[in-house]
C-alpha cells in the first residue's frame, strides 16, 4: 500500500473519465458514503479548478481511481482507467 499522494495531470483525469454523459461520483458521509451522478460538464469544470490525485485502494478498487477536495469535501470520480505506472 502506497501512502504518497499522486497528484494527477488535468489531461490525465479527463482521459480518465468514462465517455458518457452521466458520471458516477460519492462522498465520505461518517460512517456511510453518499454517491450520485453528476453530468460530465460539472466533473470536467471541478478537475479543471482543482488538484486531482489518485485514489486509495478501495475507492480505485470501486471504480473512482481519482478523488479532489474541493469546498463539500473529497469527491471520489468513477473512472475507466488507472494510469501505467
Amino acid at each position: 500500500m502506497n501512502d504518497e499522494r499522486e497528484i494527477l495531470t488535468k489531461e490525465l483525469a479527463l482521459k480518465m473519465l468514462p465517455d458518457k454523459q452521466s458520471i458516477h461520483t460519492f462522498r465520505g458521509g461518517g460512517m456511510m458514503i453518499i454517491g450520485c451522478d453528476c453530468s460530465r460538464e460539472s466533473i470536467v469544470k471541478a478537475i479543471k479548478s482543482h488538484e486531482v490525485e489518485l485514489s486509495g485502494d478501495t475507492a480505485t478498487r470501486m471504480g473512482h481511481a481519482m478523488c479532489l477536495e474541493d469546498d463539500k469535501g473529497w469527491l471520489f470520480i468513477e473512472t475507466v482507467a488507472t494510469p501505467n505506472h
